[in-house]
């Protein structure tokens, strides 16, 4: 059963691209009760291996979008996006730093970020490639979550718990998916996989922002978008969803992207699923859990008809 308590653990960690180790390594100790081999490779990435010679794999990638600090000196705490954050003036920052995180405003003037810290004291610890994210905000009304970096815990939140229940799978959380170099595509290369499932949050309709795919509609199976994704995969997993009433969309788009790239690169065919959410990379990311509840059937289902 998926636990929201669990995902408002995973936006807690300050895993912007880069800086992806402290959650790793929680999600590692989540993982090693149920699994035969946990393994976190010299990028970053990690893996987990469930029963007898596993031969598919869901991915999921463990970072968000961020910043980083480019120049830091009393009165002026300059910033540079790390991934494609949205901007808006005054959003609330956090900053790692050797002395413990900090907490400020964002500032934009003329097109350049500041972090602004309130008192010069402050500013003193900050120092040069320190990673800043969004202020943690998990909020839960019902059956709605907002919060940061759903993009893409999300996605590692229902691949735990796919994982915990799958009787034969491996398991990949990827480094850098929002600022390369990604990590997908070395793991795929070295894995001996038949086939990886994508897993990962996908645009939704908002007042705003017109877009085919709906919240409260179910996961989406990508054909196209920077990618031509495998057709046959892809017909394949909306036949599972048709086979057991599990609501689906199906996504045709000209832009965006996922690790399915990188994977398709090394050689492996893959076969993308999306969480819609609004207003991605954003502070205030919003999904609908049934969405994610879907998705998550709609996994098992999969899994269970490829054994």
């Amino acid at each position: 059963m998926l636990d929201p308590t669990i995902l408002q653990q995973m936006t807690s960690f300050n895993a912007v691209s880069g800086n992806e180790e402290p959650f790793a390594r929680w999600l590692a100790a989540e993982l090693e009760p149920f699994a035969t081999r946990v393994e976190i490779d010299p990028l970053g990435n990690l893996i987990a291996w469930k029963g007898e010679s596993p031969r598919r794999a869901l991915f999921s990638h463990m970072d968000s979008v961020g910043f980083m600090v480019q120049e830091a000196r009393p009165g002026a705490i300059k910033l540079v996006k790390i991934g494609g954050p949205e901007t808006p003036a005054h959003t609330r920052l956090v900053v790692e730093t050797t002395e413990g995180p900090l907490e400020g405003i964002l500032l934009v003037e003329d097109n350049t970020l500041y972090l602004d810290l309130g008192l010069a004291s402050l500013e003193k610890v900050v120092r040069v490639g320190d990673v800043v994210a969004f202020a943690p905000n998990f909020r839960q009304q019902g059956e709605m979550i907002i919060s940061r970096h759903l993009d893409n815990k999300l996605a590692c939140w229902i691949a735990l718990e796919a994982f915990k229940q799958a009787e034969s799978m491996i398991f990949v959380s990827t480094v850098r998916e929002e600022h390369p170099p990604a990590g997908a595509g070395s793991v795929a290369a070295r894995l001996d996989i038949d086939l990886a499932v994508t897993l990962d949050i996908t645009y939704a309709d908002s007042l705003s922002v017109s877009y085919p795919i709906k919240l409260d509609g179910g996961p989406a199976v990508t054909l196209l978008d920077r990618m031509l994704h495998d057709r046959r995969w892809a017909k394949r997993m909306m036949r599972v969803a048709e086979a057991n009433s599990i609501p689906s969309q199906v996504e045709v788009v000209t832009g965006g992207g996922s690790d399915a790239f990188h994977i398709a690169q090394a050689g492996v065919p893959t076969v993308f699923l999306g969480v819609p959410i609004r207003y991605a990379h954003t502070p205030n990311e919003l999904t609908f859990l049934e969405d994610s509840r879907w998705t998550l059937a709609l996994i098992q289902a999969f899994w269970h008809e490829q054994q």
